[in-house]
């Protein structure tokens, strides 16, 4: 089966008609588009703008579609507030075995690495295929022997 024929689930804080005046459009929000543009049928959660709501969303969405999706993408900040989603999604994901691509942001992940690297490894090592789109991190994130594209 052609992978265009396959669901896509992306993670991450999504704009929707009532948050648009709070937040601002995410990288999750541009891929999502791009996707959609190329013809991929993809699932998006979540659009909660309170955290401990969307971790509960994006946990729910994960294992209640998980019969629709093969292929996850969940942005990687590793910030303090964002590594608890991204820390259980992708555990529950592993678990469910579905193919995880992380996207690594976030300038703060380097020194998180350095300060405790079992912890942000960890979640980086259940990745099937990373993607840094900044070559600053995809440098930081090879000096703990994790490739990426």
């Amino acid at each position: 089966m052609h992978l265009k024929n396959k669901k896509i689930l992306i993670t991450g804080l999504f704009v929707s008609a009532r948050n648009k005046n709070i937040i601002y459009r995410t990288a999750a929000d541009q891929l999502f588009e791009v996707l959609i543009e190329n013809k991929f049928s993809v699932i998006k959660t979540s659009h909660q703008v309170n955290k401990f709501l969307r971790a509960i969303d994006i946990m729910l969405t994960i294992l209640f579609k998980s019969f629709f999706y093969k292929i996850a993408i969940v942005p990687y900040y590793g910030s303090t507030n964002a590594f608890i989603i991204e820390n259980w999604s992708t555990k529950l994901l592993k678990l469910l075995n579905k193919k995880i691509i992380l996207i690594v942001h976030g300038g703060g992940l380097p020194s998180r690495l350095k300060n405790n690297p079992k912890k942000y490894l960890s979640v980086l090592k259940r990745a099937t295929q990373i993607v840094c789109p900044s070559p600053y991190l995809q440098y930081e994130i090879k000096e703990h022997g994790i490739d990426s594209l």
